[in-house]
């Protein structure tokens, strides 16, 4: 009974487009994953290896965590 008002409610037009809508959600979120933007370390070197990119991004956050972002800024102006 209950898929007979899912089948029901699914052949109406507006919830045609919701599932639509849905999926290509799913599908920009999943396309969002394989889309790889180069990554470079602090010299400009761009990064190839995935050992390398996450050294990378640790070292980033670990500067963000601990404030030494901030400092580099107020230290420009």
């Amino acid at each position: 009974m209950a898929y007979d008002r899912l089948y029901q409610k699914l052949e109406t037009k507006e919830c045609e487009k919701e599932v639509f809508k849905m999926t290509r959600a799913r599908e920009r979120r999943i396309r969002d994953l394989d889309d790889r933007r180069c990554t470079k370390d602090e010299n400009a070197k761009v990064l190839a290896k995935e050992v390398e990119i996450k050294e990378r991004w640790q070292r980033c956050f670990s500067k963000v965590l601990n404030g030494e972002v901030l400092e580099d800024f107020r230290s420009r102006e």
